[in-house]
């Protein structure tokens, strides 16, 4: 007993030590031994659950087949607004001394639009789990991770591999829970039952409502409905400029996305022949200066992001900008904290021009704000046309 405490407590530090020395995250543990699969097949079994007034939360995963799935009775779950959120399905591992691996599925309802990963981030931060592995899927609707938590007064640890996908609005999640004890024993299988773990049907609505914006034939994008226009300019013949407030300050502080699109010909009269330049440094140096004039400084950049967009521009980049507030118009050697970050996303194809801005929080001084920020800007400019 002794001896198996000690391999506990090592396996343990281990974990401890890899998170404290770690540069980045590491690979998701995958089973080397074909065998082993071949081992676990052999005892497992496809479980399908299904929900027939809800049919987009059915799932099926291949379990050990001497698990036991807990009575859905038991199970802690609500409906609201003919969507059931909570517990869908909990299986009990078998006990190997004091150490009880579980499987739970969950389904977490989703306020406003985030994508899959910085939905995670925001829940590991909240319940205090450190993050290990983590991949995310290419539409940012999915993940996959491992987390360490640790309850209890005597810090008992657990590893824990999960998958999430995005549903509509909702979050699937799935999580294999397992105390470190088991690592060696069940690091493997932990692997397999996540991986099998799959949504039967998923929702593809946006988590919000979507609202349209639409000007002739110059400008059209999707945006969620928690922001409302606040501004509408087109006094110019061959630029029109949007601005987007958020107008749901629920957990969520501030934010602002300003969409202008410049043209060579008239965004008003189709039968114009007039022609115009499109000065881009110009358009690119006021959306600068908008943000300054808000009292803010503008840093170095800080990098560069791949925003999808769903029209095939030939320029395409979007680079982050950190902001500080101007403590003063004189140089007093004192400087704010960087509190904010300015997105500035240059398309451009034949004829036209857009430069759009996103103003947020900065994600170090709100995640959950910077979050959802910036997933509305994104679903503005993924629907671009």
């Amino acid at each position: 007993m002794v001896q198996a405490l000690a391999r506990y407590g090592f396996i343990l530090m281990l974990f401890i030590s890899s998170f404290a020395h770690a540069e980045g995250l590491k690979p998701l543990h995958q089973p080397q031994d074909m065998s082993v699969l071949e081992s676990y097949a052999k005892r497992s079994e496809a479980v399908s659950v299904t929900f027939e007034e809800d049919a987009t939360l059915s799932f099926t995963v291949d379990m050990p087949n001497n698990w036991v799935q807990r009575p859905f009775i038991s199970l802690k779950n609500f409906s609201r607004r003919n969507r059931l959120h909570g517990d869908l399905a909990i299986f009990d591992g078998v006990a190997s001394g004091d150490m009880r691996s579980t499987f739970q599925v969950r389904s977490i309802e989703l306020p406003r639009e985030i994508s899959a990963k910085n939905w995670l981030m925001t829940y590991l931060i909240s319940s205090g789990y450190t993050l290990y592995s983590l991949e995310e899927g290419v539409d940012k609707r999915s993940f996959e991770a491992m987390y360490i938590r640790f309850e209890g007064d005597q810090r008992q640890g657990f590893v824990i591999r999960a998958k999430g996908l995005i549903s509509g609005p909702r979050l699937i999640l799935g999580e294999y829970i397992m105390p470190t004890g088991l690592w060696e024993a069940e690091r493997d299988q932990q692997a397999f039952v996540i991986g099998s773990f799959e949504v039967s049907a998923e929702d593809q609505d946006w988590i919000e409502e979507k609202e349209f914006f639409t000007y002739l034939e110059a400008l059209e994008f999707e945006y969620p409905d928690t922001w409302a226009l606040a501004d509408k300019d087109d006094q110019a013949r061959n630029i029109l400029k949007v601005s987007l407030q958020n107008n749901d300050f629920t957990r969520v502080s501030e934010g602002q996305i300003r969409v202008v699109v410049a043209s060579e010909t008239s965004i008003k009269d189709f039968t114009s022949l007039d022609r115009f330049e499109i000065d881009l440094p110009a358009l690119v140096g006021e959306a600068r200066e908008l943000i300054e004039a808000d009292g803010y400084m503008i840093e170095a950049k800080k990098g560069r992001v791949d925003v999808a967009t769903g029209h095939d521009f030939r320029v395409n980049r979007t680079e982050i900008y950190p902001l500080r507030a101007r403590i003063t118009q004189y140089d007093t050697g004192m400087q704010a904290d960087l509190t904010h970050e300015l997105w500035l996303t240059l398309l451009i194809e034949e004829g036209r021009a857009i430069i759009a801005t996103l103003f947020t929080p900065a994600r170090d001084q709100d995640l959950y704000s910077w979050a959802v920020n910036t997933r509305a800007y994104e679903r503005v400019l993924e629907s671009l046309r």
